[in-house]
C-alpha cells in the first residue's frame, strides 16, 4: 500500500512538471517570447552610429531550389529604425526589387538579414532599389578597408548636354518655375565646381523613359532628399562632381552616344583603341564592354562587324 501511494506521488509530480514544460512551450510560441521578437533581427553592434545607418542583405526565393543573390542596401536610423524595417511589410519591399516583379508578388518569400558595416562595404553588390543601396556604397565606404570600386566612372562635357537633357526630358516642365533645363546646361558644364554637384533623380522614370524627378544638392543623400520630395518613388544619384555613377544612366548614355565621354577607368571606350592594338584585342576589349552591360547587343555587332571589316 506504500509502495503503491509513492507510485501515485510521483504520476502526479511528473504530471505537474510535463503541465508547467507545456506550458511554457505554449507561451513561447503564442507570444515569441525570444530575442528576435524583441529586437526584430537588429544587432546595436551592427550600426554605423557616426552616420546613423543600419545595414540590410535581401533575398528572394521562390520554391527550394530557386533563389535571388543577396541584394545589399542601407537605410538611416538606430535601433527603433531599424525593428521598424523588420517589421516592415514583405509587398512594400518587394514592389521595389525587380525580381520580385518578374516572379510575381505573391509567389515568392522574402528573407531579410541586418548586416555589418564591413560586410556591407565589402560586397561588390548587387544592390538593392530599397533604402538607400548603391548610394550608401559610393558615399559612405570610400574610407573602409577592403572595399572596392565597383561602378564605372565617365567624365562629362558641355557637349554632352544635349543628350543627358533629352534623356531626363529636362525641356518638360514639371512643375511652376521649373527650369531644369537651364540649370542642367550649367551643371554640366561647371562640373564639380557647381555649387550643387549632385543630381539624384526618379529611377523608376528613369527607367521607363518618362518625365523624371530631381534634385541637386550637395551631398548625395543630401541630393536624394531634395529629388524625393517631389518624387513617389525613389531616387537615385546620376552625377557626382561631373561624372556619372549610376549603371542605369550610363548604359543609356553609352548607347545614346557612344564615345563622346572619357572614361576614368577601364573599360576603354572603344575610340580609345589604338591603331597599334590588332584585331584580336580589339574583339576582347568589345566583348568585355558587351559582358559588362556597358553597350546594347546592337551596338556589340555593329562594332565587331567594323573590326571585322578593318582585318
Amino acid at each position: 500500500m506504500k509502495t503503491y501511494a509513492i507510485i501515485i506521488w510521483l504520476f502526479k509530480m511528473f504530471i505537474k512538471k510535463l503541465s508547467f514544460i507545456l506550458f511554457i512551450t505554449f507561451f513561447i510560441q503564442v507570444t515569441s517570447v525570444n530575442v528576435f521578437a524583441f529586437t526584430g533581427g537588429c544587432n546595436e553592434n551592427k550600426y554605423d552610429y557616426k552616420n546613423n545607418l543600419f545595414f540590410f542583405k535581401l533575398q528572394l526565393e521562390k520554391g527550394e531550389s530557386k533563389s535571388t543573390p543577396w541584394e545589399f542596401s542601407a537605410d538611416y536610423g538606430g535601433h527603433n529604425e531599424c525593428k521598424e524595417f523588420m517589421r516592415t511589410g514583405h509587398g512594400k519591399i518587394k514592389k521595389e526589387m525587380p525580381a520580385a516583379q518578374k516572379w510575381g508578388m505573391g509567389y515568392s518569400t522574402l528573407h531579410r538579414h541586418i548586416i555589418s558595416k564591413n560586410e556591407f562595404c565589402n560586397s561588390k553588390g548587387p544592390f538593392s532599389m530599397y533604402g538607400l543601396g548603391k548610394s550608401a556604397h559610393i558615399e559612405f565606404c570610400n574610407n573602409i578597408v577592403g572595399s572596392s570600386k565597383f561602378y564605372t566612372e565617365i567624365n562629362l562635357s558641355e557637349n554632352d548636354f544635349e543628350i543627358i537633357c533629352d534623356l531626363l526630358d529636362c525641356a518638360n516642365k514639371r512643375r511652376s518655375g521649373d527650369n531644369f533645363s537651364e540649370i542642367l546646361e550649367e551643371f554640366i558644364k561647371k562640373g564639380s565646381d557647381y555649387a550643387y554637384p549632385y543630381l539624384a533623380v526618379s529611377m523608376i522614370d528613369l527607367q521607363a523613359n518618362d518625365t523624371v524627378s530631381w534634385g541637386m544638392d550637395v551631398t548625395f543623400t543630401s541630393a536624394i532628399e531634395v529629388c524625393e520630395e517631389y518624387s513617389d518613388t525613389r531616387c537615385d544619384v546620376i552625377i557626382a562632381n561631373g561624372k556619372i555613377v549610376n549603371d542605369m544612366f550610363l548604359n543609356k548614355f553609352q548607347n545614346r552616344s557612344f564615345g563622346t565621354a572619357s572614361f576614368i577607368e577601364n573599360p576603354e571606350p572603344l575610340s580609345a583603341f589604338s591603331n597599334n592594338d590588332d584585331v584580336r584585342a580589339k574583339l576582347e576589349k568589345l566583348k568585355n564592354l558587351y559582358d559588362d552591360d556597358l553597350i546594347d547587343q546592337t551596338l556589340y555587332e555593329q562594332k565587331k562587324a567594323e573590326i571585322l571589316g578593318s582585318f
